[in-house]
C-alpha cells in the first residue's frame, strides 16, 4: 500500500498504479474517479464553522477576510461554513473573499480594506510566509497573530486504513536484538 500525499502527485500515482496493478495506491486529493487508486481528502466545513466564530468574536469591526485556493470541490462549502460561524457570532459581520489562485497578495488587499482577521490558507505553503495559515488577526505594524487553525490527525488515518492489512498479513516478524559482549572494562 502506497500513500501519496499532494493532489500533485495523482499523475505518478496513476502511471505507477498501471506498473504495479497489485499495489494499492491512494493519493491525498478530492474524490476523483480513477480505476487503479483511490482518493482521499477530509471534511473541513466543521472546522471552518468553528474558526468564522473565533474570526467574528475577535474582529473590532463588522468585516472578516477570508482566502480560498480555487473555486471547487468543497471549497465552496468551507467558506459557508466559516460565514454561517461568524454570522451565529455576528449577525452584522461580512465576509470578504480573496483567491489566493489570482493575482495580487490576498493579505495586502485585506489590509488596504482595513480587515484586521482573516482566514487563511489551511495549511503553510511553500514560498509564503509561514505565518499566513489558520485564522489570525493582523497587528497595525502587520505582524500576524494567529487564532485558530484546522488540525488534521492523519496518522490516526493512515492507521486506521493499514490496520486490515497489517492484520491480514499475520504477526510481524521481529528478531530478537543482537547483544554484543561488551568491552568496557577490559572484557
Amino acid at each position: 500500500m502506497v500513500f501519496t500525499t499532494s493532489p500533485k502527485l495523482v499523475g505518478a500515482s496513476l502511471r505507477a498504479a498501471l506498473r504495479h496493478p497489485d499495489v494499492r495506491i491512494l493519493n491525498c486529493s478530492v474524490d476523483m474517479p480513477y480505476a487503479s487508486i483511490r482518493t482521499y481528502y477530509s471534511r473541513v466545513y466543521e472546522a471552518k464553522f468553528i474558526t468564522g466564530a473565533i474570526a467574528a468574536a475577535v474582529a473590532r469591526e463588522d468585516r472578516v477576510g477570508y482566502v480560498a485556493d480555487t473555486p471547487t470541490f468543497g471549497v465552496p462549502a468551507n467558506i459557508n461554513a466559516f460565514a454561517l460561524g461568524a454570522r451565529m457570532v455576528n449577525p452584522r459581520v461580512k465576509v470578504s473573499l480573496q483567491w489566493s489562485c489570482l493575482p495580487g497578495d490576498p493579505i495586502q488587499a485585506f489590509q488596504k480594506q482595513g480587515i484586521t482577521v482573516v482566514s487563511g490558507r489551511d495549511t503553510p505553503t511553500p514560498f509564503r510566509p509561514a505565518r499566513e495559515f489558520g485564522t489570525f488577526r493582523i497587528s497595525p505594524g502587520g505582524t500576524l497573530m494567529d487564532l485558530a487553525s484546522p488540525f488534521w490527525h492523519w496518522g490516526q488515518f493512515y492507521e486506521t486504513w493499514c490496520a486490515p492489512c497489517w492484520m491480514a498479513a499475520g504477526p510481524a516478524i521481529n528478531p530478537a536484538p543482537t547483544v554484543l559482549p561488551s568491552t568496557i572494562g577490559g572484557a
